[in-house]
């Protein structure tokens, strides 16, 4: 009989009946055309970790209640823990596709709290880190962004990215500082948001200034879904088309959310990795 305490049996046991799984958490969307960004995401993960299991879940209760009356069924990141603990997965990476750490990504953190809460049907559960968790990650960010320019732009044109802004919560200082940073980067180039600040007409007011006639949008979102079709390029006189459109800034949308940009998933994954240890 082995009375050792640190004996490797127990740790042999629990290695033999290990699952592992990565679930895969994003805000969602409704738009079958954004969901290639999905699509894109999906297929980059499982050639980085091929032998392991992947699941979706959606954060968003409006989206999932969206789908459900189209006859897609998604799942919460509750209900999709919950359906990997009851086939018994063991260990699991969950990794947050969201912009930056705010509201939803907060939830995210108290679901996975509470569902280590003993007695867990869980041995880990590991939460990997939104595209941007750290204002020092800001300029090397910005970089990468503004690579997603097409070629066709001139030096003459600007260059804005759109992202969605989340009002009265800490982490809505991302979106100035991630402005301030790129226009640090290329003096034509800026970013904005749908619900909070940069905003349309802030930033339109400053490419009037600078001379501006053309500037390429690029969704700052995870997919080019609703927000991009109404809040971007909408007929609306307050989407962010019609405002750069009244001081005679002609626009160029570029129709897809950063999901579907191979170079910006890798950060996605690179946070993977940290959280599968």
């Amino acid at each position: 009989m082995n009375n050792n305490p640190n004996s490797t049996i127990p740790h042999k046991a629990e290695q033999a009946n290990r699952k592992d799984a990565i679930l895969l958490i994003a805000f969602g969307t409704s738009n079958s055309e954004a969901r290639n960004a999905f699509l894109n995401i999906e297929k980059q993960v499982k050639h980085h970790f091929p032998s392991m299991e992947i699941r979706w879940a959606f954060t968003s209760d409006f989206i999932r209640k969206k789908l459900y009356k189209k006859g897609i069924t998604t799942h919460s990141p509750q209900h999709a823990l919950s359906k990997l603990a009851d086939e018994e997965f063991t260990h699991i990476a969950v990794q947050s596709l969201h912009i930056i750490p705010g509201a939803e990504y907060d939830k995210l953190q108290t679901v996975i709290a509470k569902k280590m809460t003993p007695p867990s049907p869980f041995q880990k559960i590991s939460l990997g880190q939104p595209l941007l968790s750290d204002l020092a990650e800001l300029e090397p960010a910005m970089k990468l962004m503004l690579e997603l320019a097409p070629k066709e732009r001139t030096k003459e044109d600007a260059v804005i990215l759109i992202g969605h802004g989340t009002p009265n919560h800490p982490s809505d200082a991302f979106y100035p500082a991630a402005n301030k940073a790129i226009n640090k980067i290329d003096q034509r180039a800026f970013l904005g948001t749908i619900e909070s600040h940069p905003s349309a007409k802030e930033i339109a007011e400053r490419c009037k200034n600078s001379g501006i006639k053309k500037a390429y949008l690029i969704p700052f979102l995870t997919t080019a879904g609703n927000h991009v079709k109404e809040d971007i390029i909408g007929s609306d006189e307050n989407s962010w088309k019609s405002q750069l459109e009244k001081e005679n800034i002609e626009c160029i949308p570029i129709l897809k959310g950063i999901a579907e940009f191979p170079q910006i998933v890798d950060i996605w994954i690179d946070n993977l990795k940290k959280a599968l240890g």
